[in-house]
């Protein structure tokens, strides 16, 4: 993806995905660390239905996702696509 394509994906997320080299990142908290784990397992089916998984980082009631496309080692439309889908759980 070229950079110009990049920020108009970008553009269509709603929550405050950060873009770093050929990734994009997110970080959440949680009220506990159930709720973390929730968000997590639903991250988790929906990753695995998009046949593309985030690497997901968790501390306590703290979750760090980062997406990147491991296969061309950039960002592709998977990446924001799995965002857009990750954006529409419950939190």
């Amino acid at each position: 993806m070229t950079a110009k394509e990049i920020q108009e994906q970008r553009s269509q997320l709603t929550y405050a995905w950060e873009i770093h080299d050929q990734e994009i990142r997110i970080h959440f908290e949680f009220r506990s660390y159930e709720k973390t784990m929730e968000f997590v397992n639903a991250v988790a089916k929906i990753a695995t239905e998009h046949q593309h998984h985030p690497l997901m980082q968790i501390d306590y009631c703290k979750l760090d996702l980062v997406l990147t496309t491991h296969d061309t080692a950039s960002l592709s439309q998977k990446d924001f696509k799995l965002a857009k889908a990750i954006e529409e759980i419950d939190l």
